[in-house]
């Protein structure tokens, strides 16, 4: 019996949530595929690989090339790609739009139960998904999600699927714009996900300051009996201001890692009892901070004193002459710190830009 690979070996990088979420299915397969390895006679033909070495393979494919390529084969995989033991990674290219609604309604809705990953980055592919696979679906075992170009007006029938995925673990969603009226519903819709550790939010574009919407900041005042996020991993890819910041990490104190895209100065009096305290959080990322040296030392104080890695880009109008401030900060509040780089982006009269590192 020959098969044809040429459309189905489609190798995938897996990120680490995609590989520690498979680790268990992995080792259950282990025992089986070394005594298929302990065999005196050589294996010649591929029929005669162990079911258990195949769902090895699979676990390196996306999950409509499997089905596309194997389900018709024989009765035997027919039954292997309707076992439990099988969770398919969905990763959904441009060029199955044309055929998107029976790829949704013959493969993805009838295996909802049975999917691990699903990545959907084109905005007709969304705009169908929600349309044929959320209303009374049941993605019971889904674990990471990435959606690119999601129109912002979806932001609300998104939020209502993700409070029905008991086991979500990882997600990513890029919108195509900010609006900021979106964000309070957004945050405390991933806040609340019981098991969620990885979060990526970004947008793409801003909406001009004319829109009463781009003043509608983030606001996530502390609810009693709220359940304590379990975000491990943040990213958040919007302009962000320090007190939004602050209001967002008052609901993550099991943060180990944060990336902010933008940070600006807050306009309003802050104080060191309102910032909290992350004794877990180890890496520090801004990659465009406008934040004074006294705000920025007075935030570090405060909510990191356990940091191992910081990494700052900073934006100014003129150079600012605060090395040995830093250095000191280093020295007496940042005992951890192993990784630090600086680097103070200055904006002349003439509209160039000088990027000064520091050296500590």
């Amino acid at each position: 019996m020959a098969y044809n690979f040429r459309n189905t070996i489609r190798k995938r990088s897996l990120n680490i949530d995609e590989r520690s979420s498979t680790v268990q299915n992995k080792r259950s397969r282990h025992k089986s595929i070394s005594r298929l390895s302990e065999r005196n006679h050589p294996i010649t033909h591929i029929e005669h690989l162990s079911n258990e070495l195949f769902l090895e393979i699979f676990d390196y494919l996306e999950g409509c090339d499997i089905h596309h390529s194997f389900f018709h084969l024989n009765s035997r995989f027919q039954q292997l790609l309707t076992c439990p033991a099988l969770l398919y990674k969905i990763q959904l290219p441009t060029n199955i739009i044309s055929n998107i609604e029976q790829c949704y309604k013959t493969f993805v809705i009838p295996h909802q139960h049975y999917i691990l990953s699903l990545r959907i980055e084109n905005l007709t592919l969304i705009n169908n998904f929600i349309k044929y696979c959320i209303p009374n679906s049941s993605f019971d075992s889904l674990q990471l999600i990435t959606l690119g170009e999601l129109l912002v007006e979806r932001i609300p029938v998104i939020l209502s699927f993700l409070k029905s995925l008991p086991k979500l673990l990882s997600l990513t969603i890029r919108c195509d714009r900010l609006w900021y009226i979106y964000l309070h519903d957004l945050y405390r819709t991933i806040f609340s996900l019981p098991r969620l550790r990885s979060c990526e939010i970004s947008f793409c574009k801003y909406k001009c300051n004319c829109d009463p919407d781009y003043y509608t900041k983030i606001s996530l005042p502390i609810v009693e009996d709220e359940r304590v996020s379990t975000v491990e991993y943040l990213v958040i890819r919007h302009a962000c201001s320090l007190g939004e910041l602050i209001s967002i990490l008052h609901h993550t104190p099991r943060l180990r890692h944060l990336t902010c895209e933008s940070l600006s100065q807050c306009y309003t009096i802050l104080f060191s009892e309102q910032i909290p305290t992350l004794i877990h959080l180890k890496s520090m990322r801004i990659n465009n901070c406008s934040l004074s040296f006294d705000d920025f030392e007075m935030f570090l104080k405060k909510t990191s004193p356990q940091l191992r890695k910081l990494i700052v880009r900073h934006n100014v109008l003129e150079a600012s002459p605060n090395d040995d401030r830093w250095k000191m900060l280093i020295k007496t509040d940042l005992p951890h710190l192993r990784t630090f780089r600086f680097n103070e982006l200055v904006y002349s009269a003439r509209s160039t830009a000088k990027e000064k590192p520091l050296l500590v």
